[in-house]
Order: structure tokens, then C-alpha cells, then sequence
């Protein structure tokens, strides 16, 4: 195996060259002792982590092997309520006991804030068998949580942090490049972490740390064994070495130029009139109970109501070629990464500022008003 054999590729420039299984030398994911364990070994040292495990289906397979590990079935367990549905199926999967920690929403843009340390603090205390509690952080529009502040509640309670970082594999690889820190640092027992999203590695491909010895290698392996396939792509675990290479001799100024790209671009997104751009400044995140931003996750909408996410959403699509990451409500979020380039932030700014001048002078962009999800009108307009 594989039935191609190296030599007959599935599709047009499919490379297959390196699709192999199983075979002497080639070590194995499930039972690593050689060259993957090396590997796994490289990129737990760049993500400062005790230990890595490559993931090949995702971040998903990443927060369904954690909760087995950290959650024995029938115990209680505490979630966001902004969480993935991996979670979810993933406590369902264990039989817990799910409590859910709704999280405030933010006046005007109607997305969850931070989860909350006193939120965390009264769920511990009124239910004291929690095993393991999961936090998103960040979020899906780039929400952080206080993750040390968490870490030591959970941890003084006798209970587990997981962190589903799948949006934040990039948060705390360097502590200059002027991103925040992520939940590796903040002291997370388990921390799932997507590659692909914000880094350069190939769809599907994913990491899970562990920190400290609360939790059971063992445990981890054996719930891995149970959701991840047996037979993993050396094609995508090679794109996570690869990845790892990458970081490990250019990460600090690749991360150092995204970062000057996004001031620059909040910079010039501070002249908008008609458009708006969340911006991730102290007074802005204080006011929505926000404890951190990821800068890299940009959020617009219209001053106007009548102006939804979708119908913005549709507009950069069709009229400037720009493929947003999502819509919802009033606002759509556009995802940036290290591989963006100076000419692209470029045309990100160009298009809103060409938009911002066609509002400002009446358009309404009616005629988007009928594609899916166009009809979603911002609730909670408050500052408008």
C-alpha cells in the first residue's frame, strides 16, 4: 500500500511521491520511535510543549482524543458554549455531564467575548467532580481568553484545562513578534492547535500538546488510537515537519512581517467612514469584555444595519476577488497568515477603502440582498 504505488498519480499534478505507509524506516504514528518521533519531538520544542502528536484529521480528532483522555466517562465536565462541535460530540462520545459557560456577547457585533475568570470560578464551585474543563481560546473571530488565570482556578480545583487553540498555532511562538501569547504558555494541560489555518502546512493537519504531568501520555495515545486513522498521510505529516522547519529558521521574521502588515493595515482601516474595522486596541477590547485579540482575525460591517456580513461578504467576492473566511450578522471576518504578502494586504485595503467611498455615497448593495444568509440584519446596534 498505497495501490498506486508511487507511480501512477490519482490526479493532474497530484505529488504522490512521498505517500507511503507503514513500511521499515518509515516509522509508525500510532507507536513512533523513530524518524515521526523525531519529528513530533522538533515541533514540540518550537511550540514549547512536553510533547507533540501529529494530527491528520484535524483539530477535530485533537479535542475527541483530549476530553477521552482527560474526561472518564459519566464525569463532569464544563465547556464554552461558543465551543466547536467536536467538543460537543467529543463530551457526548465520553457520556459527561456537560455544563455549558455562555460567555458574554459583544455590544454592536454580536460575537461571544472572552470567557471570563469569575465565570470559570463560580461553574468550579457549584459543581466540584469537574474533570476537565474546555476552553475555546481563540475563538473563531479571535478572542482570547485569560488562559493563566483559568489554568490556576482549574488546576487549585483538581481539574484538567483543555485548550482548543485549532485558530491560534501561531500565538506564542515568539514572544517579540508582538502576537499575544497563547494557551501553551498560560499553563493548558492539553492544547489542540489547527497548522493549517494560520501557518504553512496542508489542510487537515493539526497538533496536540501536552503540558506538565497531570495528564497521562499513556491516556493520550490510547484515545488517539481510538479516533485517528491507522493509516496517517506521510504526505501531511511531512507538511507538519516541514512547517516545523520553517518556524524553526525563518518563524521569527515571517511572524515579525505579518505583524507589521496588519498595523499597517489597521492603520489605514482607521480612516474608514461607512465601514468599520474591530479594532484589537486595549480601550476597544475592554469595553466588550475582551481580555485579548488575535490581530490576524479581521472583522468588518457597515455602520449601517441594513448592510449585513453576508451582503459585505458577497461584495468583496464578486467586485474585488476577495474570498472572506465567513459572514454571520453583521459582520464577515476575513483570515490572514504568515504567507500573506505586502500586495494582498494592499488589495485587502484597496477594496474596503473603494467600498467605504461607494457606501458613504448611497449604495446599499441591494442586489446581494437575495444570496444566502443576506437577510441577516445586525441585532444590538447599539453605538449606531
Amino acid at each position: 500500500m498505497p495501490g498506486h504505488k508511487r507511480v501512477m498519480a490519482p490526479a493532474p499534478d497530484l505529488f504522490c511521491g512521498i505517500d507511503l505507509t507503514e513500511i521499515t524506516g518509515a516509522d509508525n504514528l500510532h507507536h513512533a520511535e523513530g524518524i515521526l518521533r523525531e519529528a513530533m519531538d522538533r515541533t514540540a520544542q518550537v511550540f514549547h510543549a512536553d510533547r507533540t502528536f501529529y494530527l491528520v484529521n484535524g483539530s477535530t480528532v485533537g479535542n475527541l482524543a483530549a476530553i477521552r483522555a482527560a474526561v472518564p466517562p459519566g464525569q463532569e465536565a464544563i465547556a464554552a458554549g461558543s465551543c466547536h462541535r467536536s467538543v460537543l460530540n467529543g463530551l457526548e462520545l465520553a457520556g459527561a455531564k456537560t455544563h455549558l459557560l455562555m460567555p458574554e456577547r459583544v455590544p454592536g457585533w454580536d460575537f461571544p467575548a472572552s470567557v471570563q475568570p469569575a465565570q470559570v470560578k463560580r461553574l468550579l464551585e457549584q459543581f466540584p467532580e469537574t474533570a476537565a474543563l474546555v476552553l475555546t481560546t481563540p475563538a473563531y473571530e479571535g478572542v482570547i481568553s485569560d488562559a493563566a488565570s483559568i489554568a490556576e482556578l482549574c488546576h487549585d480545583a483538581g481539574v484538567l484545562l483543555i485548550a482548543d487553540e485549532a485558530h491560534g498555532a501561531h500565538l506564542g511562538l515568539f514572544e517579540d513578534s508582538g502576537f499575544p501569547a497563547g494557551a501553551i504558555a498560560g499553563g493548558a494541560d492539553l492544547v489542540i492547535q489547527s497548522a493549517h489555518k494560520t501557518l504553512p502546512s496542508l489542510t487537515q493537519t493539526a497538533l496536540l500538546h501536552v503540558r506538565g504531568s497531570r495528564v497521562l501520555i499513556a491516556r493520550v495515545e490510547q484515545a488517539l488510537a481510538v479516533y485517528e486513522t491507522s493509516s496517517p498521510s506521510y504526505l501531511l505529516m511531512s507538511s507538519l515537519d516541514g512547517c516545523t522547519g520553517i518556524l524553526r529558521e525563518r518563524g521569527r521574521e515571517l511572524m515579525t512581517a505579518w505583524k507589521q502588515r496588519l498595523d499597517s493595515f489597521y492603520e489605514a482601516a482607521g480612516r474608514l467612514q461607512c465601514l468599520e474595522v474591530f479594532h484589537p486596541d486595549t480601550q476597544t477590547m475592554k469595553q466588550a469584555g475582551i481580555y485579548q485579540m488575535d490581530p490576524s482575525k479581521i472583522l468588518l460591517r457597515a455602520r449601517k444595519s441594513s448592510i449585513t456580513g453576508q451582503m459585505l461578504f458577497w461584495a468583496l467576492r464578486e467586485e474585488y476577488g476577495i474570498e472572506a473566511e465567513m459572514a454571520r450578522g453583521c459582520y464577515v471576518l476575513a483570515m490572514t497568515s504568515l504567507c500573506d504578502t505586502d500586495e494582498m494586504m494592499r488589495q485587502l485595503t484597496d477594496a474596503l477603502m473603494d467600498l467605504d467611498q461607494r457606501i458613504c455615497a448611497g449604495e446599499q448593495l441591494e442586489h446581494y440582498a437575495q444570496r444566502p444568509g443576506s437577510d441577516v440584519v445586525c441585532r444590538n446596534f447599539q453605538n449606531h
